[in-house]
C-alpha cells in the first residue's frame, strides 16, 4: 500500500525580535557572532605577533589568536555567549576585558595596553559568575567539552548529547528523544539551516557529535524566527577551519559491547581569507537497534557519516560557507525468539544527502545579511526477508525519499545591547513513498473465508 505524497509550504511569516534592556538580548538571535580589534601599546602604535585568548569559564570554551601586522586580531564562528578577552604581553600590565555576543553582527573591541610599572596592582578579574546569564530563556548551552565528556554512541549521535545534557528531554526508542509533554516537535538548526524531521536511526542519518561546536537547547518559549517545530529548538554551530593557520584534529577509535568498533577523525585547515572543516564518523556493531528480546537476534548494522564545511571570505564584510553532508546507514532488523525460528531477516538502508550554502554580508558597523539555502535528501529502503516465506503471514517492502529544499533569508540591525531581527523564509518539502505487500500464508485472508477483507489485497504506488 503505498502514496505519493507533495507539499509546498511558503513559510513567508515576517519574524520581528526586538530586544530591549541587556535581560531581553535573547538567545538564538542567530548565526554566529564574531569579536574583533585592534592591539594598541600606550602611543597608539600597534602590537604585532601578540596573543590574545578568548574564553567563556561556564562553558568551558576558549581560543587564541595573535595579531597580524597591522595589530588586529579576530574571533569568528564565536556561538551567542559571554565571553571574557584578555591579552598579556611582557612589559605592559595585563587586560581583561569582557563582550557579550548576542548576534552575527561584528564586535569591535580594541585593546589598548598600559606600561607595567615597578608597583603593579594585579586585579583578579574572570571569573565564573561574572559571565552567568541573565536571560529568562530556558535553554541550556552545550559546549564541544561537556560533549567529549558524554558517553555518546557514534550511531545515537546528536539526538544522545541533547538526552543527556538537557532537563526536560527524555530518551525514547531507536536514540530518538522527545521533550517532555510532546511529541516529534524538535526542531534543528545547523548552522541557520533548518531541520524538522524527525531524526533518529530509524529514519535519518545526522552529522558526527565530534563536529558540533556548540549546542544551544531552547526549551521555553523558542524565538519568532523559528517558527516551525517550537517545543524544543536545537541551535547548533559547526567547527570550522577559518582563521586556523595551524593545522589540527583529532582521530579517535573504540570498541564497546556487541563487537561494536567505532572511528572518529576530524580536520581543521584555514587562512584568512579560506577554512575547511571535515569530519568522518563510522560505526559497526551486533547490536545497532533496540531489540525486542533480552538478547539482540539478527541486529547488526553499520553507519558512515562524512561532514565538510568551507569557509571563504569574499572581501572584508564578506563571507561564503558551504555545508555538505553524506551519510549511510545499513541494518539488520531485530528479530524476536518467534521471528529468528521462522527465519526472517528483514534489513533496511538509509542515505542522507545534505548541501546547505550560506552568506553573509555586513554592512556598516550595525547591520547584518545573512542568506542561507538549503536541499536535503533522505531515502530510507526496507528490503523483506531473502525467503518471502519466513516473513509470516505476509511480506512488506518499501522504499520511500523525503526531499526538503528552501532559502531563508534575516537582517539583524545591532545597537549596544539592542537587536533587532527580521526576515523569511521560503521552503518546500516532497514525499514519495512505494510500498508492496504479498501474503504468504494462504490461510490469512482467504477469499473463502466470510472474515475475508478486501481492502488489504489492493496496491498502490
Amino acid at each position: 500500500m503505498g502514496a505519493i505524497a507533495r507539499r509546498g509550504a511558503l513559510a513567508a511569516a515576517l519574524f520581528v525580535l526586538v530586544a530591549l534592556g541587556a535581560t531581553a538580548a535573547a538567545q538564538g538571535l542567530g548565526g554566529v557572532g564574531t569579536v574583533q580589534g585592534v592591539v594598541k601599546d600606550p602611543t597608539g602604535g600597534v602590537l604585532q605577533a601578540v596573543e590574545v585568548r578568548i574564553s567563556n569559564p561556564v562553558t568551558g570554551y576558549s581560543r587564541t589568536a595573535t595579531t597580524d601586522a597591522a595589530g588586529g586580531y579576530s574571533f569568528t564562528n564565536l556561538p551567542p555567549n559571554p565571553y571574557h578577552v584578555s591579552v598579556k604581553v611582557d612589559g605592559f600590565q595585563s587586560l581583561d576585558r569582557d563582550v557579550d555576543v548576542r548576534s552575527g553582527v561584528p564586535i569591535t573591541l580594541d585593546l589598548a595596553l598600559s606600561l607595567a610599572t615597578a608597583e603593579t596592582t594585579v586585579e583578579v578579574v574572570g571569573h565564573a559568575e561574572d559571565l552567568l546569564e541573565r536571560d529568562p530563556s530556558a535553554h541550556t548551552d552545550i559546549d564541544q567539552g561537556l560533549i567529549a565528556r558524554l558517553p555518546v554512541e557514534v550511531a545515537s549521535g546528536l539526538n544522545q548529547v541533547v538526552t543527556l545534557a538537557s532537563p526536560g528531554v527524555v530518551a525514547d526508542s531507536n536514540g530518538f528523544f522527545h521533550p517532555i509533554g510532546d511529541h516529534a516537535q524538535t526542531q534543528f538548526s545547523i548552522d541557520n539551516q533548518p531541520v524538522t524531521d524527525q531524526q533518529s536511526r530509524l529514519y535519518s542519518n545526522q552529522i558526527s557529535a565530534d563536529a558540533v561546536q556548540s549546542m544551544e537547547i531552547i526549551t521555553g518559549v523558542a524565538p519568532a524566527e523559528y517558527g516551525d517545530k517550537s517545543s524544543l529548538v536545537v541551535h547548533i554551530v559547526t567547527k570550522s577551519g577559518l582563521d586556523q593557520l595551524k593545522p589540527s584534529g583529532n582521530v579517535s577509535v573504540g570498541y564497546g559491547s556487541f563487537t561494536s568498533p567505532t572511528i572518529d577523525a576530524n580536520l581543521g585547515v584555514g587562512s584568512r581569507r579560506f577554512g575547511n572543516f571535515l569530519s568522518v564518523s563510522g560505526l559497526r556493531t551486533d547490536r545497532f537497534l533496540d531489540p525486542p528480546e533480552f538478547q539482540a537476534i539478527h541486529d547488526s548494522g553499520n553507519q558512515v557519516s562524512i561532514f565538510d564545511r568551507v569557509d571563504v571570505r569574499t572581501g572584508q564584510t564578506g563571507t561564503l560557507h558551504l555545508n555538505v553532508q553524506a551519510a549511510r546507514s545499513t541494518f539488520d532488523v531485530p528479530n524476536s525468539l518467534d521471528a529468528a525460528a521462522l527465519g526472517q531477516a528483514q534489513h533496511q538502508d538509509i542515505t542522507t544527502l545534505n548541501i546547505a550554502p550560506g552568506y553573509s554580508q555586513v554592512f556598516g558597523t550595525r547591520t547584518l545579511l545573512t542568506v542561507n539555502g538549503f536541499v536535503r535528501q533522505d531515502r530510507l529502503t526496507y528490503s523483506p526477508s531473502p525467503d518471502p516465506f519466513a516473513d509470516q503471514p505476509g511480506s512488506v517492502s518499501q522504499d520511500r525519499t523525503l526531499s526538503n529544499f528552501g532559502v531563508k533569508s534575516d537582517v539583524t540591525y545591532s545597537a549596544g545591547r539592542h537587536n533587532v531581527k527580521f526576515g523569511g523564509s521560503a521552503s518546500a518539502t516532497r514525499l514519495h513513498e512505494q510500498f508492496t505487500l504479498g501474503f504468504t500464508d494462504p490461510s490469512f485472508n482467504d477469499p473463502a473465508s466470510p472474515d475475508f477483507n478486501p481492502d488489504l489485497t489492493r496496491h498502490s504506488t
